[in-house]
């Protein structure tokens, strides 16, 4: 049987628990609730480092353009270098395609305009046909004859007289070459003319050494010398159509009875180019190239190889100089395009 507590000691031990705590009764409020960890603010596990750095973390955010998945950075970099090496190759293969189809073009068509005959001197015609052989021998006797290369009588004389020293020079002709020299001689009514050949350029005074001058001993400046092709390689050391030695310009007979393609069927205007050309030479011009596409080239471009869009022209003038020089109206040749002998 238990012992009961003392009447009174009951509520004496409540009230003794009330003063040691009085707020044991009272409904105090509780600590608020620690709101749960976002996302940001915690530290990324080792798996999401993973993730992300394979990007796959990445890709679901849409933030950054990754590789497909289980595609690495390495193989990335790869497919991208395989891409820009195969569209490299196609670019290269397309310019050497349109390399190849200009040439192409550029040789096939001849895309030239002679000149009217209205244009030139009442001298000479070189536009028009002349008798030429159709063939001419691999090789000629092997030695040089001076020829008469000279202004035929009724050539324009110049306006102000010849200027600067005189350059003399001398055409000569390969014996039994297969050309003979009245085929040639025509042709110094337009090379030697005062108006439109090279002595209507500043400080250029060509005088023609006749074969009795030259046979006395007199020598040129220097020789345009008409040859076989076998004395070309010889002196040349390669089978040319034009080229030079020393003082001494080198012109196959075979280029002036078979010009080369760009010239078409136009013997005597690759004649007249052949002479300018190799005459500039001698005088200290240098070669230069196309000017433009579609303009007619310059006497000083070699017209014996592609013309690089250019169109041949045997002219020391360009087409307007040439109309200015002659006094015909403008006009008659399309776009006429000065050129430069320089």
């Amino acid at each position: 049987m238990s012992e009961q507590p003392p009447a009174g000691e009951e509520s004496r031990r409540a009230r003794r628990r009330v003063v040691d705590n009085p707020f044991e009764h009272q409904d105090l409020p509780s600590a608020p609730a620690r709101p749960a960890p976002r996302a940001s603010d915690r530290l990324p596990t080792r798996r999401e480092l993973r993730e992300l750095r394979e990007g796959t973390a990445a890709r679901e955010q849409g933030k950054v353009k990754l590789p497909p998945v289980g595609e690495t950075v390495t193989q990335r970099r790869t497919r991208r270098l395989r891409v820009l090496g195969i569209a490299v190759l196609v670019a290269a293969l397309a310019a050497a395609a349109f390399g190849v189809w200009r040439v192409r073009s550029d040789v096939s068509k001849p895309a030239f305009t002679p000149v009217p005959s209205s244009l030139l001197p009442g001298t000479t015609q070189p536009g028009q046909p002349q008798a030429a052989p159709s063939t001419v021998p691999a090789s000629g006797a092997g030695t040089l004859s001076p020829i008469s290369f000279s202004l035929p009588p009724g050539s324009p004389s110049p306006s102000s007289g010849p200027t600067g020293r005189a350059i003399t020079f001398s055409v000569q002709l390969e014996d039994k070459s297969g050309l003979s020299a009245a085929q040639l001689t025509p042709l110094a009514a337009t090379v030697l003319n005062p108006q439109i050949g090279w002595p209507s350029q500043p400080g250029v005074n060509l005088q023609a050494l006749t074969p009795e001058q030259v046979s006395s001993g007199r020598k040129p400046t220097f020789v345009i010398a008409v040859v076989s092709p076998a004395m070309i390689e010889k002196r040349c050391g390669a089978s040319e159509l034009l080229c030079g030695k020393g003082n001494t310009r080198y012109i196959s007979t075979r280029a002036l009875i078979s010009p080369p393609a760009a010239f078409g069927k136009d013997i005597p205007s690759f004649q007249l180019y052949a002479f300018n050309h190799e005459i500039g030479l001698a005088l200290g011009k240098r070669e230069v190239g196309c000017s433009g596409s579609g303009r007619p080239a310059s006497v000083m471009q070699d017209q014996t190889k592609p013309l690089a869009g250019c169109t041949p022209w045997p002219w020391v003038l360009g087409p307007a100089e040439l109309q200015k020089a002659l006094g015909e109206p403008s006009g008659q040749q399309g776009s006429a395009t000065s050129t430069s002998v320089g």
